[in-house]
């Protein structure tokens, strides 16, 4: 577990040389994780396509898987 808080986790995943990170936002505020996601790149978020400029920031509630 990278981060866990009352409204807010980020979970990481790894395997061999790749890593997996899972950013929720449950809270009612955008949160910055206080994780480091150098060399991370968000791949999915709720809104297709969107990719925002601060990967460790998510919109109040919402989400975003990274991957390195």
């Amino acid at each position: 577990m990278s981060h866990l808080a009352n409204d807010t986790m980020a979970v990481r995943a790894a395997a061999d040389d790749d890593e997996v990170l899972l950013l929720l936002n449950a809270g009612d505020e955008a949160f910055r994780f206080p994780v480091d996601v150098t060399g991370f790149a968000v791949t999915e978020t709720p809104e297709p396509g969107a990719r925002p400029a601060d990967p460790a920031l998510v919109p109040a509630h919402s989400w975003a898987i990274l991957a390195s």
